[in-house]
């Protein structure tokens, strides 16, 4: 019923992403495809058995597209303003707003992930729309709501 209420281009975009993590092709989303994903957002991705066991709904083991739409809807009704401020916080430790490269080696090693210098770089480059060399919370929050056009267009604001 959500599928079928929403907008012709979010669900033509969220087939393009889809696609874009079904690397091999099979219309099935594995876990090494999503860790790869969770990787290159510079997410934690130990979570991920568990988010297939919750979105599949054919005990596969693994996403179809459909298991795909419907878990994306449900995390962005999950993801309110309020939430995503309290995991931002939770990156930036040191209270400036501003999500820095030392600010996400910390926030990783607490959740058990250890990043190079070179993975948290790319984290950074990849998000940061202003280039302070830094994420905002408007920056932080286009990794999660699924608006990069927005982001990549200028729209994000300053606090």
């Amino acid at each position: 019923m959500l599928v079928k209420s929403a907008e012709p281009e979010l669900l033509e975009k969220l087939q393009q992403q889809f696609q874009h993590i079904d690397t091999d092709g099979t219309g099935l989303l594995n876990a090494e495809e999503l860790k790869k994903v969770f990787i290159e957002a510079g997410l934690p991705y130990t979570d991920v058995d568990d988010i297939i066991k919750n979105a599949d709904q054919h005990g596969n083991s693994k996403i179809n597209y459909t298991e795909f739409i419907s878990a994306t809807f449900e995390v962005q009704n999950f993801l309110t303003e309020e939430r995503l401020w309290a995991l931002f916080c939770n990156f930036d430790v040191d209270e400036t707003q501003q999500i820095s490269a030392d600010n996400l080696t910390e926030a990783f090693a607490r959740m058990g992930k250890k990043t190079t210098k070179e993975e948290v770089k790319q984290i950074i480059e990849t998000h940061d729309i202003n280039y302070s060399g830094q994420l905002n919370f408007d920056e932080f929050k286009c990794i999660f709501q699924g608006k990069e056009e927005d982001c990549k267009l200028g729209s994000v604001r300053q606090r």
